[in-house]
């Protein structure tokens, strides 16, 4: 049996304490063929942490700044979350490891949350309790954002137009908009008076205020944002954004787009432009592209630009494997993989989407429509087979079927 130590205290007694055992994983790993030998351990130990029952008091509080989340959200956590919440869960995260986090009104707070984690960063932690709730999760500044997985997916991308748009505007209207300020109401605020309040402090006012409906919010504080990350935050919730009226001095809440994109140009040497071409359609083959000249137009969503970016600067170069220099990565498609664990079916899907790099979305009301145990103990022993191939290894047994669309597999019954 293996504990982790408390991770919260409140005065000088632990609140909600929760123990795992270590027979929650018997043992497994996953070694990924193609580009070097290295090993890749899923989940194998169950652990502790402390949850406590926050009292409306409790909710506001000091967050980290900005420039500390990217640390905090990558640090290690062992977690073991039985019977909580989802509102309560979050709650508990959020203070215990200091960064902000936001449920969308539209989510069910009071779902069950069954998690078992060991030695994943917390980033990975919030991927993996999305993933097993069929929700979505992104970051906007230094807030982790929860919320439909459809709207998540588009969040950072409205976020990204709405700061182009400062782009027209004078330098004393971008220095004022792009100020940091923070962003806290008190219980039973409405988000109308939130709104108001915001649009107040950066010296704006709002062109149509109903389009906001009616709700009452809990007390919450979050970090200094500026004022296109704090709308847009307070905006998703409504499937809202905002466009800039009057030369920032205004702005009109509008819905977000079904679809929205932004578009940048990249100069790319002559002759590597239809090698540079090839590789962004493969790599993000449901972006726009286009050549223009010397230039690639590339209109997609915000995490495509980061791609082609990351590509077109070199950084997208595969690092060499321990104990091997200069490893280059196969081409696409001959990655081949292999796995020898016995365990719960749902931590290998979770532990296999952390390590390969895929967000999971379960179907988790049609597979218990089923009568199917995500929980049930399955073995595996395969070796050396493709990603699809290794999912159907792992899911024919259960009758479960999956599809895979960029970067996305959703797991549902299948056809029997």
């Amino acid at each position: 049996m293996e504990l982790a130590r408390p991770l919260c205290q409140n005065g000088n007694e632990y609140s909600g304490i929760g123990v795992g055992v270590a027979d929650a994983l018997r043992s497994g790993a996953l070694v990924r063929s193609g580009d070097g030998m290295f090993r890749l351990f899923l989940v194998s130990l169950a652990a502790t942490v402390c949850l406590l029952a926050a009292s409306a008091a409790e909710q506001t509080e000091t967050r980290p700044a900005g420039d500390r989340f990217e640390w905090r959200v990558a640090q290690p956590v062992s977690v073991t979350i039985r019977g909580r919440s989802l509102r309560e869960t979050l709650r508990s995260l959020a203070r215990e490891y200091r960064v902000a986090v936001m449920l969308d009104r539209r989510l069910d707070g009071e779902q069950n949350v069954d998690l078992v984690a060991r030695d994943v960063s917390l980033r990975e932690l919030f991927d993996d309790l999305a993933g097993q709730l069929n929700i979505g999760v992104t970051v906007l500044g230094p807030v982790v954002y929860f919320g439909p997985p459809e709207e998540v997916r588009q969040l950072r991308t409205v976020l990204a137009n709405r700061l182009e748009d400062l782009r027209p505007l004078s330098r004393d209207a971008q220095k004022r908009l792009l100020r940091p300020s923070a962003l806290r109401w008190d219980a039973l605020s409405t988000p109308r008076d939130i709104f108001a309040d915001v649009a107040q402090r950066y010296r704006m006012q709002i062109d149509n205020p109903q389009f906001v409906a009616h709700d009452l919010w809990a007390a919450r504080e979050l970090p200094p944002l500026d004022a296109a990350t704090q709308l847009t935050l307070l905006g998703a919730g409504f499937h809202t954004t905002f466009e800039f009226l009057d030369g920032g001095k205004k702005i009109r809440l509008v819905p977000i787009p079904s679809r929205p994109t932004i578009e940048r140009i990249y100069s790319v040497e002559a002759n590597q432009l239809s090698r540079r071409l090839r590789q962004l359609a493969e790599k993000i083959p449901q972006a726009q592209l286009h050549r223009s000249g010397s230039q690639i137009r590339l209109r997609g969503r915000i995490e495509d630009h980061e791609v082609a970016a990351a590509l077109l600067s070199g950084e997208s170069k595969e690092q060499p494997s321990p104990g091997k220099k200069n490893a280059q990565r196969p081409p696409a498609g001959s990655q081949v993989y292999s796995l020898k664990v016995e365990a719960p079916l749902r931590a290998i899907l979770s532990g296999l989407s952390r390590q390969v790099g895929f967000k999971l979305q379960l179907h988790s009301e049609a597979i218990a429509a089923k009568s199917i145990d995500l929980d049930q103990i399955i073995s595996v022993d395969v070796q050396e087979l493709p990603l699809r191939s290794l999912l159907k290894s792992i899911l024919e047994p259960a009758r479960l079927d999956f599809r895979q669309e960029d970067g996305l597999i959703e797991i549902f019954p299948d056809a029997r």
